[in-house]
């Protein structure tokens, strides 16, 4: 009996476990084109690197670097290979989802402004699809 009251308690312990992960909101990744709300455009090949062109800032294009991702918010810092164009950085909040993010852009010489980045494509997302066996197993 003792060990079936114990096994009762491990199994609700797991479910507890279990419901908490599935509500917690995945990480959102940057990957893919980005556009701001003056028209600038940003593509992110990976959550760490990407480029980025805005005619108003620079002919040249911007080199982006992820500096921080989490399932909240992501930060950016660019640099584009013409000297003479300001550097930025971008601290980006997700507005409830993956697909925009809104925060404060600094251009290095010109100020901070806000912005707001909509996603306009992004790379296809695969969800993994666990095993009968391991679902067997866990039963």
């Amino acid at each position: 009996m003792k060990r079936i009251v114990q096994f009762l308690i491990a199994a609700s312990a797991l479910a507890a476990i279990d419901g908490a992960v599935a509500a917690t909101p995945g990480k959102c990744d940057v990957t893919g084109n980005w556009t701001d709300k003056f028209g600038a455009e940003a593509t992110f090949q990976t959550n760490k690197k990407g480029i980025a062109t805005d005619p108003s800032l620079c002919a040249k294009p911007y080199r982006l670097t992820v500096t921080k991702l989490n399932a909240r918010k992501f930060d950016v810092s660019a640099v584009s290979a013409r000297m003479s164009c300001p550097t930025f950085t971008a601290s980006l909040r997700f507005d409830g989802g993956c697909g925009s993010a809104t925060g404060t852009v600094a251009v290095t010489g010109k100020g901070s402004y806000h912005d707001t980045w909509t996603m306009t494509g992004a790379a296809v997302r695969h969800a993994p699809v666990p095993s009968a066996a391991l679902n067997q197993g866990l039963q």
